[in-house]
């Protein structure tokens, strides 16, 4: 289950979505030129509260947004600030949007690679 709209959901809603069977979610931490989701802490806390197995985060990273150039920047920010609320997550997705498509293949290439080395490094920091 992807969480794009955590922050609507209640601790109510969080456990109905476990009862139905559901133990492994995907959180939206970064959404492209918006930033680190600042109800991030709340929606992952939700998350385990209601008993789920595995709560990863994902990160829609735009290489033409403002802040995410380069990606490793806000992908840093994101570890940092997820481990100074004391944030519990699995890993970190990279989600690699349409947008990305509009550079050369040589800028998309590189980019994907910022996106992914940075996370990779941030987690195992």
């Amino acid at each position: 289950m992807s969480a794009d709209l955590c922050a609507g959901m209640s601790q109510e809603d969080w456990d109905c979505i476990v009862k139905q069977g559901y133990t492994f979610t995907i959180i939206q931490a970064i959404s492209g030129g918006y930033g680190i989701n600042p109800n991030l802490a709340t929606c992952v806390s939700r998350a385990w509260a209601a008993g789920m197995a595995h709560v990863d985060l994902y990160a829609f990273m735009c290489n033409q947004c403002y802040n995410n150039n380069p990606p490793s920047t806000l992908l840093n920010e994101l570890v940092s600030t997820a481990k100074n609320q004391g944030i519990k997550y699995g890993q970190i997705w990279i989600d690699v949007g349409m947008i990305l498509v509009n550079y050369a293949r040589s800028s998309n290439h590189e980019a994907y690679f910022q996106q992914s080395n940075a996370a990779i490094v941030g987690v195992e920091t």
